[in-house]
């Protein structure tokens, strides 16, 4: 299975009306053989080959997308999308119709075309069966569909999904079957989400690991090109490449939420009250205290103890400067903080 991107268009009547009656000089007499394996739900799409009817009401649902994006009627902006999955005999043999559609609505799931309009229509006149998946690079929140290293990933989707099938590899795919791009796409299909759930597999980081866990646990554990035998299972290596780099991922995250954490709390410690303020209330705090004392003692008429003029702090220092008298304290605190942050 190969992904393929076609250049972008202008025109989605043109690239529709080709799908179902092949190039302009053949009209008539070419049969593509074209059928409709998916689409999205705001699309309208022809109910056969004959319909032109539908298939204009397609174009124009397509077009009416367009039109919404800020940028329309200027020349230099293509909002036609197409994306190419072709597959070799073998590669058909394997999958059934079922499949087929299966693996298409994965392939745009993976691509981010569930966020626009799209219609997949697969041909078999020719060798090697294909499904054209044309898009509207309009999308549904009238953003264009972004196009960075849109080849590369399309690619790295192709192998993935040859991966997760079990399809056939050419030689330049098997050199990147085991990069990031593909690790990553696999690490969020439901076959390794439910896979990294084995409770043997959920904290493991690479294989080496897991062989000292199937050790210290008496699991038998053997390795066979690219096959794994854990126990009484057995696992393809590049599946478990794809447990292990979701697991690897997951304690990052993990570990990218504490240091927020504690980052966050450190600047809440940071913004407390300053010490000169705090040291200004605990002395007005002791005065209302005194005060209170003062009160509840000529209330009750207590003569025992001679009473005695109270001093008023917070009179007698109206002029003086908590800041300058405390403000030290408060700054060695922030410059400690500011320290312990850069380590």
């Amino acid at each position: 299975m190969v992904g393929v991107v076609s250049e972008k268009g202008k025109s989605f009547e043109g690239l529709i009306n080709y799908l179902f009656e092949g190039r302009l000089k053949d009209r008539g007499s070419a049969n593509k053989r074209p059928e409709i394996v998916g689409h999205a739900e705001n699309l309208r799409v022809p109910f056969g080959i004959e319909d032109k009817v539908g298939r204009n009401r397609l174009i124009s649902d397509l077009i009416n997308q367009a039109k919404l994006h800020r940028n329309y009627g200027d020349y230099s902006t293509k909002y036609v999308g197409e994306h190419i999955l072709s597959f070799t005999e073998e590669d058909i043999k394997k999958l059934g119709k079922d499949q087929i559609k299966e693996l298409c609505e994965q392939y745009v799931k993976d691509a981010g075309l569930d966020k626009t309009q799209y219609v997949a229509i697969s041909h078999a006149d020719t060798e090697n069966y294909h499904i054209h998946v044309i898009f509207n690079r309009c999308q549904n929140d009238k953003t264009l569909y972004p196009d960075w290293k849109e080849k590369a990933k399309t690619a790295e989707r192709a192998i993935a999904l040859a991966l997760k099938y079990d399809l056939g590899l050419t030689d330049k795919q098997e050199q990147m079957a085991d990069s990031k791009g593909v690790l990553e796409i696999r690490a969020n299909h439901r076959d390794i989400i439910d896979l990294a759930k084995n409770p043997v597999l959920n904290s493991i980081r690479n294989i080496k690991h897991l062989e000292k866990i199937c050790e210290a646990q008496n699991i038998p554990f053997s390795l066979k090109r690219d096959k794994l035998n854990v126990g009484n299972k057995t696992f393809k290596k590049r599946d478990l490449e794809a447990v292990f780099f979701r697991n690897r991922q997951m304690s990052k995250e993990e570990r990218d939420n504490r240091k927020a954490n504690e980052y966050s709390s450190q600047k809440r410690k940071i913004k407390q009250k300053p010490a000169y303020t705090l040291k200004k209330e605990k002395i007005k705090r002791k005065a209302e205290e005194q005060q209170n004392q003062e009160k509840c003692n000529i209330d009750l008429n207590i003569p025992d103890e001679p009473l005695q003029s109270i001093p008023q702090p917070l009179e007698e220092n109206l002029e003086f400067n908590y800041k300058k008298a405390y403000g030290k304290s408060d700054k060695e605190e922030k410059m400690y903080y500011k320290r312990r942050k850069r380590r």
